[in-house]
Order: C-alpha cells, then sequence, then structure tokens
C-alpha cells in the first residue's frame, strides 16, 4: 500500500463520474442523490486543490522510476488522486516509451483518466474509442457517453462492461447504477 493512502482516501470528495483506472473505487461516487437529479451538465467539479501528501510523492516518483510496472501504475494514479495532475502527465509522458507491451493498453487508459479528472471530458473520451476493447475501456466509454449525453450509446456500453464484469465487486455495482442511470433517460 502506497505511504499515507488513509490520508489520500480520506481527502476524497464524492464524485458522480469515476472511471475504472489505477487507484479508483467505486466507493468515491456516493452521492446518489446527485446523481438521480441527472442533470450532469450543472455538476460541480471537485476542488483540484492538491492534496498535501508529501511521503506518498515520494513513494510515486521513486515507484514510477523503477521497471515495476503494476507499481508505477499505481503511484500514477495515486498521484491522480492526490490531484498532482502536472506530475501525473509528466510520469505519463516521461515513462511512455518504456511501457512494456503487456501494460501499454492499461497505461492508456490512465492517460484518458487523468484528461477525465482533469475535466477535459471529450479528450478523454475520444482517447477511450481509439483503445483496443477491454472490461476498463468499455465501462470508460459508457461513462464517458453516459456523463456526456449521449445515452443510447452508454445503454450499450455499459451492459457491455457490467456483463463481463463480476457479480460480486464493486465495479459490477457501479455499472450497473451507470446503466440504471442511462435507461432513465431518453
Amino acid at each position: 500500500m502506497p505511504p499515507e493512502w488513509g490520508v489520500l482516501v480520506a481527502a476524497q470528495e464524492p464524485l458522480l463520474a469515476l472511471p475504472f483506472c489505477a487507484g479508483n473505487f467505486p466507493q468515491l461516487v456516493r452521492d446518489v442523490v446527485m446523481l438521480l437529479r441527472g442533470d450532469f451538465r450543472n455538476q460541480t467539479p471537485p476542488s483540484s486543490r492538491p492534496i498535501a501528501a508529501e511521503a506518498l510523492l515520494e513513494w510515486a516518483e521513486q515507484t514510477v522510476n523503477s521497471d515495476a510496472w503494476p507499481q508505477a501504475l499505481l503511484a500514477v494514479g495515486a498521484l491522480r488522486l492526490a490531484r498532482h495532475f502536472d506530475r501525473a502527465a509528466e510520469v505519463l509522458q516521461r515513462r511512455q516509451a518504456d511501457v512494456p507491451a503487456e501494460w501499454k493498453a492499461a497505461w492508456a487508459n490512465e492517460e484518458a483518466a487523468l484528461l477525465w479528472h482533469r475535466g477535459q471530458k471529450a479528450e478523454a473520451q475520444a482517447l477511450w474509442r481509439s483503445q483496443p476493447e477491454s472490461v476498463p475501456v468499455l465501462f470508460n466509454r459508457g461513462l464517458a457517453a453516459l456523463f456526456l449525453n449521449q445515452n443510447t450509446e452508454a445503454r450499450t456500453l455499459l451492459r457491455q462492461a457490467a456483463e463481463k464484469l463480476p457479480e460480486n465487486g464493486a465495479w459490477h455495482h457501479l455499472a450497473r447504477l451507470y446503466l440504471a442511470l442511462a435507461e432513465m433517460r431518453p
């Protein structure tokens, strides 16, 4: 577990539109009333002020410079969760050429998730659309479609993602919640 993980988790504000990526966890979606209102255009973005967690930042910098790719991906996710967006973007860019083939899809998903968390929704959606199909990518394409008011596409993608996720997992339940929201909208 990264240092200061508890601090990082406790500092998270509730989110409505949560991508399936490194470091994110479905429990961040905890304002169901706001979700049910369904007016996603007027949602207040969470704070973009970085979270002070020096030990986490030091760990992330050491980790991303190693060749332990699962941990490097988690470090990028932790930087994003701590709202150190520029540092996360710099790491993604700097290590891009070194990413082994088996981690390229997850790395690309993290690039799109960073765009999403920065508020660059259309750019994130375009990047997810360009990626090979996988469960996280299907989920994230559906998420983007839902929150960009493309409800027909959202229903299809979220249904596919939910069917491929284990029924006892929190991501499955979040996919089903988002699917229900898409089905309630024209």
